[in-house]
């Protein structure tokens, strides 16, 4: 009766560690995303190979998120480039790969409905350097596009299963945690915990909300 209502014995410290796991790979891999997001929308837009660009990121988003866990697996564990063992560094890998397309489409959205180009024009008539249109007109403009971006890739990775699963070892987050849980038949357990995430994904919704109102 308790293994069904709370899991084994060292369930909570289990569910606790998922939780640090959870965090950081998608605070890191969030943070990582965005980075790399925000030079890449500038080269979709303004060179004729940004389609082509754009094509390609949009393959993490259609492909099976457990046939992209594989493949990152194959690629860059240990049996193909040795890049990092099944653990957080290949989980954040693996969400760095999905994120990155989720960051740059709302920034795409974004630059394409405020004319950017033409601020950035009038800049340089009057003297701007490249590095100080883009500090001072392009990124301000981009602000909402790449908060709302960061907050999709955030929450997707706080959220993903299948690829995690490939490629985490015994580094487990949250949602492979529940389905361990329902394997093992501890679904009382398994709700405990999917409840649990529930609740702050939306706790992070709500601070999200109040710090991009400001």
């Amino acid at each position: 009766m308790v293994y069904q209502l709370f899991g084994p014995p060292n369930y909570f410290a289990s569910l606790l560690r998922a939780t640090s796991v959870s965090f950081i790979s998608a605070f890191v891999a969030t943070y990582v995303a965005t980075c790399i997001a925000i030079p890449t929308v500038f080269l979709i837009e303004r060179y004729r190979f940004g389609r082509f660009i754009r094509s390609l990121l949009r393959i993490p988003l259609i492909v099976p998120t457990s046939a992209l866990g594989l493949s990152i697996l194959l690629l860059w564990g240990p049996g193909g480039l040795k890049l990092a063992n099944p653990g957080i560094w290949l989980i954040i890998l693996t969400h760095i790969v999905f994120s990155v397309p989720v960051v740059v489409e709302p920034i795409i959205a974004t630059f394409e409905g405020s004319e950017i180009p033409v601020f950035e024009g009038a800049a340089r008539t009057l003297g701007a350097t490249p590095y100080n249109t883009a500090e001072s007109i392009s990124l301000p403009l981009l602000k909402r596009g790449i908060l709302a971006g960061a907050i999709l890739a955030f929450t997707r990775s706080l959220g993903e299963t299948g690829a995690t699963f490939l490629v985490m070892g015994s580094d487990v987050t949250i949602p492979p945690l529940v389905v361990n849980m329902v394997e093992a038949l501890a679904i009382p357990a398994a709700l405990f915990a999917s409840t649990y995430l529930i609740a702050l994904s939306f706790a992070l919704l709500l601070i999200f909300r109040m710090v991009t109102t400001r």
